[in-house]
């Protein structure tokens, strides 16, 4: 078993998934934890995304609602094993 990736490194996996399935959305990160109680390690990474509303009238009347999201990123792979948006 190899060398986890740095927090920092999971942390820029995380945002580059996120700014590619929300293009519009501008996304920062709230906080990380590496978790190594499973088969593998894994950085849970949440953070907040604000993006813009569709409609041209949202736009006008409404703010940027600030969403959540939860992405757990596997510390070994670099690969995305799951994410929450709310």
């Amino acid at each position: 078993m190899g060398e986890p990736f740095s927090a920092a490194e999971a942390q820029k996996i995380c945002l580059s998934f996120i700014q590619n399935k929300y293009w519009r959305g501008k996304a920062a990160i709230g906080e990380t934890e590496l978790v190594a109680g499973g088969a593998f390690p894994v950085y849970h990474i949440k953070g907040t995304i604000m993006m813009k509303s569709r409609g041209v009238m949202g736009r006008f009347i409404f703010t940027e609602a600030p969403y959540t999201f939860d992405v757990k990123v596997h510390a070994l792979e670099g690969s995305i094993i799951s994410y929450e948006l709310s």
